[in-house]
């Protein structure tokens, strides 16, 4: 299975970059391909909470469930969607540094073994990373 991951150091605390990213309404401020996110559990944030993003993939919208599966406060967040057959893994993990926060982002999938699946993820999650930084 192939993984992409890659990393940013953002000058904020690890707290305050994890409180962020673990509230998955703020996803659209920062992931670009993200159109809008609805949540659809009865609670907003949480371990467990589902939500669908419409995502911009390839000239169309796409609504993709998503269900948040593993929070670690201050240290990790995971959600899972599924797409094209395969229950996809989407991690932020989170590091404080003497400079701020590192933060990991990781995704796996096996269509990530083709080179311009791979280099679209890498193009629309170096966007995401950097639009992160600059909130």
């Amino acid at each position: 299975m192939a993984q992409v991951r890659m990393e940013i150091e953002i000058a904020a605390p690890v707290d305050e970059v994890y409180e962020f990213v673990a509230n998955v309404e703020n996803h659209p401020l920062y992931a670009d391909f993200v159109e809008r996110l609805e949540v659809t559990s009865p609670y907003r944030l949480g371990l467990g909470v589902t939500f669908n993003q419409y995502l911009r993939l390839g000239g169309e919208t796409l609504a993709v469930p998503s269900q948040v599966i593993e929070l670690v406060p201050s240290r990790k967040v995971v959600w899972t969607s599924p797409h094209r057959g395969y229950v996809m893994p989407v991690t932020y993990l989170f590091e404080p540094t003497d400079r701020g926060t590192r933060v990991i982002h990781m995704a796996e999938a096996p269509w990530y073994e083709d080179p311009g699946e791979r280099s679209q993820w890498m193009d629309d999650n170096t966007r995401e990373l950097a639009n992160l930084k600059r909130l």
